[in-house]
């Protein structure tokens, strides 16, 4: 199965699954559930775009992983904020709102 040619779908006929060998220290292989639909987006792009689907579930993964990485970030440096006080009064943030949609 490896390695697969250029652009070639990973896709199992009927199963809808496809395998992903993720590079790095130890070879994995994971079994990925898509729709049909999302099946045909993902092979159409590989074929417009000359990149292999593999290239593309691989690069998708890193930025689910780099945004949810983010967004935990995020979420725990306001809740320490909140945990110090900073924080902004309702009536501040509705007024902000109105404003904005007064705009």
């Amino acid at each position: 199965m490896f390695p697969l040619p250029f652009a070639t779908p990973l896709w199992s006929g009927a199963d809808r699954y496809c395998r992903v060998v993720l590079p790095g220290g130890t070879l994995e292989i994971m079994e990925l559930h898509l729709t049909p639909r999302t099946q045909a987006k993902l092979n159409d792009l590989a074929q417009r775009t000359h990149r292999g689907t593999d290239e593309l579930l691989e690069e998708a993964v890193d930025h689910l992983v780099a945004y949810n990485e983010w967004f935990e970030d995020k979420i725990q440096s306001s809740l320490e904020a909140a945990g110090r006080g900073e924080t902004v009064p309702d009536e501040d943030v509705r007024a902000w709102l109105e404003q904005r949609e007064r705009s």
